[in-house]
Order: structure tokens, then C-alpha cells, then sequence
């Protein structure tokens, strides 16, 4: 298988469109190549004003949960914005020499927020990043506090492991939105955070799942169990088709098959 007191912000719609591209939806600025580069114009475009997003979304981790804004040895901070309406997510990301001169922004999973930059492919993904200078460091705002939508059920880890251009179906089509999957086990992997998991379920099909190097997770689950967490892809080679994973941010993601209602347990 295969962030002074400046903020930085993200949002579903994105207004600046290109000329002959007819908006700038999170699921737009997803859009991918047969290889799984993005294939929205805007993604890798110069950093002109032209050529910004501003998206508004859901951010779907607080701060910390999985990035590590105050590490000594390499911080980063990221925001994984889903969109409100309609499908679509995206990832925002930033390196420690933008953490060192900016500061770390104060983000809680749930939040409403407004980020402007640009977007640039990414090991499979398309995200906004600062393009390694401060000059095109994307900014932040937190526009309201609010829960956490509810996770998007996948029918299978089937349904989700492949790649599909389209975007009609498999993983590409969960990319980084919250989702849920249900009557999983453990096929390998050494328990604890930090550290990749392999899942399987009833479909025979496989799936990596990454336990966050910041969660508590406490002992592995035995049997089947459900579990939620970001879909994501961190695919190291072209052509970005596949690497896909569910990031998990911390043990009450993952909920042990007897705290479903019996009826649930035989859909």
C-alpha cells in the first residue's frame, strides 16, 4: 500500500478564480492527473495575487494533536481544513522556519477558519504550504468555534485503498476529510504512537492506519473495532497512486465494537 499575534486561516471557497476555471471549490483545487498530481491550474502557479486561494473550512485537529509546533528538533504546524458544504479538504502546512519567525497559531478541532496562499502538489495531495519563504507564508483566522462534523462512513477499507482519477470512487475521493470505518482488525504493525498500523476488515482489503507521534493511545484493541481519524496520502514516488492512510489523533477515535448498538454491528 502503496501556524505576533499573526494568525493563519483556512475555507471552502476559495474567490480569485483563474481565467477559464469556474471556481475554486476545496473538491476543485483536489481535482488530480492520471499520475495523482493536481490538476487544478492554480496548483504550483507563480505566487501572484492572481494565482491566491482563500479557502474557509472545518479544522479537523487542534493544535498539536498531530503536529508538533514545539519540537526542538524539527516544528511543524498543519491544519486540515474540510470543507463545510460539499466535499472536498485540504492540508495546510508550514516548516520551522516560518514556526521560528511567526509563532505557532491557536487552533481547537472544530474551529471555523479563513486561510490565504497558495496551493502546490505534495506527495500525492495538493496542499498550501509557505513555498520555503516567509514572503509567501499563508495567513490565518479563526472565524468561529464549533464541533466537529461527523465522520463520513466508509462502506469498506475496499472502497477506499485504490486510486481513481475520477474521483467517483476510492481514496481520492475521502482525501483529507474525517471518515469512519467500521469492523477493522489488526493485521500488523507494533501498537503505540508514532507508529503504522495495518488494518484489514471483512472486505479483505488493506489499509495503513498512522497513530499520531502525539496521542495516548494506551494497549491495541483486539477483534473488531471502529475507528476514526483524517484519510490522508503520503505517497514518496510517482506516480501518487497510492500511500493512502487514516491518521488517527488520539484512543477515543478508536471505539471497541461493543459500544455499538447491537442493530449496527450486522450492516
Amino acid at each position: 500500500m502503496k501556524k505576533v499575534a499573526i494568525f493563519v486561516t483556512i475555507s471552502v471557497f476559495v474567490f480569485a478564480a483563474s481565467v477559464g476555471w469556474a471556481g475554486d471549490t476545496l473538491w476543485e483545487l483536489q481535482a488530480v492527473n492520471e499520475d495523482g498530481t493536481g490538476s487544478h491550474p492554480k496548483v504550483g502557479a507563480a505566487p501572484d495575487e492572481a494565482n491566491k486561494v482563500v479557502i474557509e473550512g472545518i479544522s479537523l485537529a487542534s493544535t498539536g494533536e498531530i503536529d508538533v509546533p514545539n519540537s526542538e528538533s524539527f516544528a511543524w504546524i498543519s491544519l486540515w481544513v474540510q470543507a463545510e458544504e460539499g466535499r472536498g479538504g485540504i492540508q495546510v502546512w508550514s516548516g520551522p522556519w516560518s514556526v521560528s519567525v511567526w509563532g505557532v497559531y491557536s487552533v481547537q478541532a472544530g474551529d471555523r477558519v479563513r486561510v490565504e496562499g497558495w496551493v502546490a502538489n505534495n506527495r500525492g495531495k495538493v496542499f498550501v504550504n509557505d513555498r520555503h519563504s516567509l514572503a509567501t507564508m499563508w495567513s490565518l483566522e479563526v472565524l468561529s468555534h464549533g464541533p466537529m462534523p461527523e465522520p463520513e462512513v466508509i462502506p469498506s477499507i475496499a472502497a477506499c485503498n485504490y486510486f481513481d482519477p475520477t474521483r467517483q470512487g476510492g481514496a481520492e475521493y475521502y482525501q483529507t476529510r474525517w471518515v469512519r470505518l467500521n469492523g477493522v482488525r489488526i493485521v500488523s504493525g507494533e501498537w503505540g504512537a508514532g507508529n503504522e498500523i495495518i488494518l484489514t476488515d471483512s472486505s479483505g482489503a488493506e489499509l495503513t492506519m498512522l497513530l499520531s507521534s502525539q496521542g495516548t493511545f494506551g494497549t491495541a484493541p483486539t477483534g473488531t473495532f471502529d475507528v476514526m481519524g483524517i484519510f490522508d496520502q503520503e505517497d514518496m514516488e510517482t506516480p501518487f497512486q497510492d500511500s493512502y492512510r487514516l491518521w488517527v489523533k488520539k484512543a477515543e477515535d478508536i471505539l471497541p465494537r461493543s459500544m455499538v448498538p447491537a442493530w449496527d454491528l450486522y450492516e
